[in-house]
C-alpha cells in the first residue's frame, strides 16, 4: 500500500508475510506481547465493551501507544476476538489501525 504521506512504505513493511501466518501455542501469545512492549510504550488502554456468545468473547476499545524509537504517539481503536474450548483460549484475533501504528516505529521526527 502506497500513499502520498508515506511514499516509501510498502505492504511488506506494514505486514510482512511472516506476520500473516497463524501462530500456535501459548508461547506465541507471550512473544506477541513481548514484541509490542519492545516497540511501543502503552500510554493508555481502555476496554469499552465486552460481549460473550457461547464459546466466543469479543472486546472493543482503544489504546494509545508511543513508538519507543520515534517518540510518536498513535491512538487506535481495537477489537479482540477470543474463542474458548475446554476452558482454554485456542484462537485470538486482534484488529487495530496497523497502518497508523506502523508509522510510529521509525526514527524520531525532527
Amino acid at each position: 500500500m502506497l500513499t502520498r504521506s508515506r511514499p516509501n512504505l510498502s505492504v511488506s513493511t506494514v505486514a510482512p508475510p511472516a506476520r500473516l501466518r497463524p501462530r500456535k501455542g501459548p508461547e506465541s501469545i507471550v512473544r506477541a506481547f513481548e514484541g509490542i512492549g519492545a516497540a511501543w510504550e502503552t500510554e493508555a488502554f481502555e476496554v469499552r465493551d465486552v460481549l460473550e456468545q457461547e464459546d466466543k468473547v469479543a472486546m472493543f476499545g482503544s489504546f494509545t501507544y508511543r513508538g519507543r524509537k520515534s517518540g510518536v504517539d498513535i491512538t487506535s481503536p481495537f477489537s479482540l476476538l477470543a474463542k474458548i474450548k475446554d476452558g482454554k483460549i485456542f484462537f485470538v484475533q486482534f484488529l487495530e489501525d496497523t497502518f497508523g501504528t506502523s508509522g510510529t516505529l521509525g526514527r524520531p521526527r525532527t
